[in-house]
């Protein structure tokens, strides 16, 4: 029996070492594994991934002036895009699970036929009116079967921000979106069937928010909350919700020939909620301490009003008919001058948090002759 060498024995004895780091290191490499999962970016967004937001650190932008975009344009990571020039029937297609895109029109004019942004997967959008832009939006369906088309639709939370402008047209329906936050910028809904349809909450913060709706103009399952700015509305059905509708601050003007939701007692601004018997077309003046602070032109389909400002005294007169003289917006004039008709009355309903002379009552006096 040979005898085993030294030199035979560190061979083993090596072996088995290198074998035991190789098993240490490959259970080490396990558990980072495990805590640190691979993430699938086809996967929908959870609330507990990480949210991906480089709209400060990448910027795109998409120029149709130069006649160099021939296709639709897909988006499959987060950033700032930026569309300028005449879009001619192009579509912006978001493909990007838990990222935050911001879409910034800067003197962008579209006119389509179809969804102009549709959003398949993303946490949030911005669309950022840029400053000093003017943008316009026109859609029109090739026929009557197409008129459910929606310009901007997500499952995305929705943003507005910016100082430029946003016009839109269109023969369907302008946006739809998780929750829709409104901040500076300005938009008019000039001639739209239906304007937004929320699966929460809509908050305008400040800036100019218009719609003219043949239909809904708001339709949300959440709260609707002015905290400030210019929101008006003339639709078929103004505001439907589930939720509050609170007036904080700002200027509101509603008019509809149906019923306008009464705002929650809670809010912290008085509202003036009218109802007319008589759908005839109007002028109708605010006079607040003498001075004439609103005046309303009426189309003969608005039977209802909802006016809220932030009223200096209750010491309110409402009157029809009469000369003004201003710069005209949304059917509502900045009165530079005026000289009240007729002076309007009402039916006194008790039981209201707030009242205004005998003239007119917060919330629920129908106004007649």
């Amino acid at each position: 029996m040979k005898p085993i060498r030294l030199n035979t024995i560190g061979k083993v004895v090596w072996f088995f070492l290198i074998v035991i780091v190789i098993v240490i290191a490959l259970f080490v490499i396990s558990l980072f594994k495990k805590d640190k999962p691979k993430q699938n970016d086809l996967e929908p967004t959870h609330e507990s991934e990480k949210i991906i937001d480089y709209t400060a650190s990448k910027n795109y932008t998409f120029d149709f002036s130069n006649g160099e975009i021939t296709k639709n344009i897909t988006i499959k990571e987060s950033g700032s895009y930026k569309l300028v020039g005449t879009d001619d029937d192009y579509k912006i297609i978001i493909d990007s699970p838990s990222s935050v895109i911001k879409i910034i029109l800067s003197n962008f004019h579209s006119s389509v036929i179809d969804n102009l942004i549709y959003v398949k997967n993303a946490h949030e959008i911005i669309i950022e009116l840029e400053d000093g832009t003017e943008n316009t939006i026109i859609l029109n369906s090739p026929n009557e079967t197409e008129l459910t088309t929606t310009i901007l639709k997500t499952k995305a939370n929705l943003n507005f921000v910016g100082t430029g402008k946003l016009a839109v047209e269109t023969d369907g329906n302008f946006a739809e979106a998780k929750n829709v936050n409104f901040k500076d910028a300005t938009l008019e809904l000039n001639n739209v069937k239906n304007g937004f349809k929320i699966d929460g909450d809509l908050v305008i913060e400040s800036g100019n928010f218009y719609i003219k709706a043949s239909e809904d103009a708001v339709n949300s399952k959440g709260n609707v909350k002015v905290e400030n700015g210019l929101f008006v509305i003339r639709a078929g059905n103004a505001i439907t919700n589930d939720g509050l509708f609170m007036i904080n601050k700002g200027k509101v003007f509603i008019a509809s020939p149906n019923e306008i939701k009464k705002p929650n007692a809670d809010s912290l601004q008085k509202t003036l909620l009218l109802n007319f018997k008589e759908a005839t077309k109007k002028m109708l003046f605010v006079n607040e301490n003498g001075a004439f602070i609103n005046v309303y032109i009426g189309e003969l389909e608005y039977q209802h009003i909802l006016y809220s400002d932030e009223f200096k005294t209750n010491e309110l007169i409402l009157y029809e008919s009469g000369k003004v003289s201003g710069e005209e917006k949304y059917g509502m004039y900045k009165v530079e001058e005026a000289e009240g008709g007729k002076e309007l009355t009402c039916e006194t309903i008790t039981g209201s948090k707030f009242e205004i002379k005998d003239i007119v009552n917060i919330y629920d006096d129908v106004v007649k002759k």
